[in-house]
């Protein structure tokens, strides 16, 4: 890589391996780009895609179909600045103007880093789910970092049929 980042996402797609958000030692960032193996060069290539609508750290990221999911992590250094962010990307757009980040509604509960995001079927269909994570505690004693138990199902076809309903 032409820096040095670390505690990012990554997804693997069919166009190649989705790098997400991350930081260094001074900085967090918002950016993206794929590694793509390119055989006839033997070597790796790098695309910049869209980035991500804010500078996410300790984030997690996962794929269903062609949209990756973004949700929590960290805005700046220091865990009191756990994210309550529920971000999609729809690689199928790729090229047309409308290939950037989505701001969904996030879950209801507290915000969070170092969090759980996986795709998974209900029995009904393929949702998304963001489970537990950590930050910093509410109140008097600000300094004492909170495990989070949580988990939070969000539906994609749901979300889509409210759409169209409305």
């Amino acid at each position: 890589l032409d820096c040095s980042i670390a505690y990012g996402a990554a997804v693997s797609t069919d166009q190649g391996v989705i790098c997400i958000g991350g930081r260094d030692s001074e900085q967090v960032f918002n950016t993206v780009f794929s590694l793509e193996w390119n055989p006839q060069t033997q070597s790796i290539t790098k695309k910049d895609l869209p980035s991500l609508p804010k500078n996410c750290a300790y984030t997690s990221a996962t794929k269903l179909g062609d949209v990756i999911y973004v949700a929590g992590g960290q805005s700046g250094l220091t865990p009191d600045t756990a994210m309550k962010n529920f971000w999609s990307l729809d690689l199928s757009e790729t090229g047309s103007d409308d290939f950037g980040w989505q701001e969904l509604a996030a879950w209801p509960g507290p915000s969070r880093a170092l969090n759980i995001t996986v795709a998974q079927h209900n029995g009904v269909s393929d949702c998304i789910y963001v489970i537990s994570g950590t930050r910093l505690s509410e109140g008097a004693d600000k300094s004492k970092t909170e495990f989070l138990t949580d988990v939070y199902e969000y539906s994609p076809l749901k979300a889509l049929t409210d759409e169209t309903e409305e």
